[in-house]
């Protein structure tokens, strides 16, 4: 995972209190298939208390296979953190357009699914 920190802007009031950095995990490229790797687990449990946005690069699965996205949806129900994510060309590679979207709205992707998918 790469956390990289965003400056914000000071409060229009001018008050410098409380202003600090935006902090973003950005993670691609996991291609699940069978089992989640253990580290991978322990790295997304950490997330939480890292970052403030996790951003998911594409290619969740290696396949796009429901199987993978429901590998997919237990490791990322991990992160408590907001979150966006895109599907990558290994993801839409799965027989079916409905496990797509069945595994993205269950991955808490809401909306996207459809353009997405």
């Amino acid at each position: 995972m790469i956390v990289t920190e965003i400056e914000t802007h000071p409060k229009t009031t001018g008050e410098q209190d409380g202003n600090r950095p935006v902090r973003i995990g950005a993670i691609g490229d996991l291609h699940l298939r069978d089992e989640i790797p253990v580290q991978l687990t322990r790295e997304m449990r950490a997330v939480d208390s890292q970052v403030d946005l996790v951003v998911i690069a594409g290619d969740i699965t290696d396949g796009g296979r429901l199987p993978e996205g429901e590998l997919a949806y237990e490791l990322l129900c991990e992160i408590k953190t907001p979150m966006i994510a895109v599907l990558g060309n290994h993801d839409r590679r799965g027989p079916s357009k409905t496990d797509r979207i069945g595994w993205c709205k269950a991955a808490r992707w809401g909306r996207l699914h459809s353009r997405l998918a």
